[in-house]
């Protein structure tokens, strides 16, 4: 409970890149190499980065460029 209250008074007075630091550097399967497939069915590899502030999850991919990718865009193979 007090944590929850230290988040809202954070989001409260504008200082949420605490909150936002703390989120992505605890995303799932963060800094792995795992396996992904897209809509279409085509599979490929990569890293998750990241997770933009407008909420699109980066993924480094094998040729080392960084795509990003609208939530349910793809799904993760584990």
């Amino acid at each position: 409970m007090e944590n929850i209250k230290i988040n809202v008074s954070q989001l409260r007075s504008n200082q949420s890149d605490n909150l936002w630091t703390d989120y992505n550097q605890r995303l799932f399967k963060k800094g792995i190499p795992m396996p992904f497939e897209n809509k279409k069915g085509d599979k490929f590899m990569g890293i998750i980065q990241d997770v933009s502030h407008t909420g699109r999850l980066q993924i480094l991919l094998e040729d080392d460029s960084i795509s990003t990718f609208e939530i349910k865009e793809i799904n993760m193979l584990y």
